[in-house]
């Protein structure tokens, strides 16, 4: 799994039919669970006191910490609020597999945000971040700019964005029906 969401909830409907960049019901994709408790121990929190701080039951914070579930975004950044550490902290996507979806959930910014702060579409950031769509020079300074990253990030996640595009839709052709 490339992708970093694996969790519609919180996403205002981001879901993604190519497979490197899929949606599930887990939680963030590269989520940390050791870190999390390493976190909260450090802080002297209990799995109860960090419940309540961020608004979940404390069953949540224990799934996280087991590695059975992963929070969702808008979740995550309460986390790292409340740890008084970063989202990358947390979630650790080796740059070669960095998406430009991730690149946002890096930045903290739910699929509705960083279309509002790009001035884009929900529907245009959509097929960027699938792959659907490569973005233009002018769209990868912005989404740089955004994101709170480099450009040469950018570029790299666009590549690994249209990599895994075009592996799925490959995937589909050869497993059709019809390629038989």
């Amino acid at each position: 799994m490339v992708g970093l969401c694996h969790d519609t909830a919180g996403w205002g409907g981001d879901t993604t039919p190519v497979e490197g960049l899929s949606v599930a019901r887990r939680g963030i994709a590269h989520f940390q669970a050791a870190r999390l408790r390493a976190l909260r121990a450090a802080r002297g929190l209990t799995q109860g006191e960090l419940a309540t701080a961020i608004e979940v039951g404390r069953r949540s914070v224990t799934l996280w910490e087991t590695g059975g579930r992963a929070p969702d975004l808008a979740v995550l950044v309460r986390l790292v609020a409340v740890l008084g550490c970063d989202i990358a902290d947390l979630v650790v996507v080796p740059a070669q597999e960095r998406t430009l979806l991730s690149l946002r959930i890096l930045s903290g910014l739910s699929q509705e945000a960083a279309a509002t702060a790009l001035g884009w579409s929900r529907q245009t950031l959509y097929a960027v971040e699938t792959g659907e769509r490569a973005p233009s020079d002018d769209q990868r300074a912005t989404l740089a700019r955004v994101y709170r990253c480099a450009a040469a990030d950018v570029s790299a996640a666009a590549v690994v964005t249209a990599d895994l595009r075009h592996r799925d839709l490959q995937a589909k052709l050869h497993s059709s029906p019809d390629s038989r």
